[in-house]
């Protein structure tokens, strides 16, 4: 497995790496887009240490659980497209900003909005 470089994760460099529980150390503050892109794991846990997912960083991805958690304040364009597997997602209070189609194209059946979600993108 290969170290996460400090302060960085996304991009080409995160299909190389082990995907295990803690992956993303405590000093990264958001995920990059296509961070996770084609991404197979069975379970997804957003820690509350990231405030932004940038978009598409999940696209395509396999996962069947996505947990987000407080803290989490962006959500960026199609942050979640293609992730055919995800079934229900629950969007935490903390969360302002919903960019455009997070979730197109997904297997969502159930989806939670938090009571703070500001700002739903358009474009």
């Amino acid at each position: 497995m290969n170290a996460v470089p400090r302060n960085y994760l996304g991009g080409d460099y995160s299909r190389y790496i082990d995907p295990i529980p803690d992956l993303i150390p405590f000093n990264i503050k958001s995920i990059r887009e296509e961070a996770f892109k084609e991404l197979w794991w069975e379970s997804i846990n957003i820690p509350s240490n990231i405030y932004k997912i940038g978009a598409a960083a999940f696209k395509d991805a396999y996962s069947n659980k996505i947990i987000l958690n407080e803290g989490l304040k962006e959500i960026g364009n199609a942050a979640f497209i293609y992730c055919s597997s995800l079934e229900e997602i629950r969007i935490p209070d903390s969360v302002e900003t919903l960019g455009y189609n997070c979730f197109s194209q997904s297997g969502l059946k159930k989806l939670y909005i938090g009571s703070n979600v500001k700002e739903l993108c358009n474009n």
